[in-house]
């Protein structure tokens, strides 16, 4: 038998608190969000988590830069 109190019930005995307290529980149920959000072990990344991850120390290469690798790799690919 599940004896969880409702909703309603709940929040009818949490407003007649002090805001001191209400606020503590606020922050109680905040963290445990937090931690039931926090990626567990096994978990792929989210895009958050990845966005610069292959970012380098220096500034990003130019257009031309960019051309001249991609001659580069056919040179060596095809010969060409």
């Amino acid at each position: 038998m599940n004896v969880e109190p409702d909703y309603d019930s709940v929040l009818a005995t949490v407003s007649a608190w002090s805001a001191e307290r209400r606020a503590s529980l606020a922050h109680a149920l905040i963290e445990s969000l937090a931690q039931d959000s926090a990626p567990r072990n096994g978990r792929k990344p989210t895009l958050d988590q990845l966005v610069g991850v292959a970012r380098g120390d220096g500034p990003p290469p130019s257009d031309q830069q960019v051309k001249q690798w991609i001659d580069e790799q056919r040179m060596q690919k095809y010969g060409r």
